[in-house]
């Protein structure tokens, strides 16, 4: 599965202190992490 992550859900990850990873994977299993370029650009 391919999760893609928005500036928000990036900021989420040190507002909440939530290892983005480790609930993905328990979540989801196997994924990829994809990043849009608009978003590295913010």
């Amino acid at each position: 599965m391919i999760v893609i992550l928005d500036s928000n859900a990036l900021l989420m990850v040190f507002q909440f202190r939530i290892n983005i990873e480790s609930e993905l994977s328990r979540l989801l299993g196997k994924y990829e992490i994809v990043i849009p370029t608009t978003v590295k650009n913010e």
